[in-house]
């Protein structure tokens, strides 16, 4: 097997998109509200924050990569074809809808609409109301045909294929017409997985 060396700038570009991926406002707020908590046992709370949101991540990381698989699925299937299935779903269920989505919500109603309320008693109510109006707008805005990144005003047309590639490529599913605009409904159901996913 040839093993492919990284250039500099493949390396740059593989380091920014890891610490892009991992890294986000809990890690810069946690740990130094872990550090308050702490007290005199900063020491050991260091310890186990290192070990548990850097190392365990590196980690899933170096084992996608020495393993040579596509993906979660494909890296927990060398477990068992069922622990592969079960293990995926109960991670996009962890990451997703039972913790991502509604801490988006929350945290948004915490910091915007909580301060502002006159009856604290009512605070549940009011959160079920925002988060009602929040995935309300999330939802219209992910399923918009003509928001600004998938809109293309102008394609440039393809040079004149031989009828072979034209009768080929016509046969091929296309899920966007020459304007970028979406045909059918193949893209609303994708987005629509993807925002209950994600």
């Amino acid at each position: 097997m040839t093993v492919k060396k990284l250039t500099m700038r493949q390396k740059i570009l593989v380091a920014g998109t890891l610490f892009g991926m991992f890294f986000g406002a809990g890690n810069l707020i946690f740990p130094v509200h872990l550090g308050q908590l702490a007290g005199r046992n900063v020491i050991p709370a260091i310890i186990g924050f290192i070990v548990t949101a850097v190392g365990i991540p590196i980690f899933g990381v170096a084992a996608i990569g020495i393993t040579h698989s596509d993906g979660l699925q494909t890296l927990s299937s060398k477990v068992g074809k069922g622990y592969g299935i079960f293990f995926t779903c109960l991670l996009y269920l962890t990451i997703g809808p039972l913790f991502a989505i509604p801490r988006c919500a929350t945290v948004s109603f915490t910091t915007g609409v909580a301060p502002m309320l006159l009856d604290p008693s009512k605070e549940w109510l009011a959160l079920l109301i925002f988060s009602a109006i929040f995935f309300a707008f999330v939802l219209f805005f992910s399923l918009r045909q003509d928001h600004g990144l998938d809109r293309q005003d102008h394609q440039p047309h393809l040079p004149s294929l031989p009828r072979r590639a034209r009768d080929r490529r016509a046969h091929q599913p296309r899920c966007f017409d020459r304007r970028g605009r979406a045909r059918g409904g193949l893209r609303d159901r994708d987005q629509f997985l993807l925002f209950l996913l994600y």
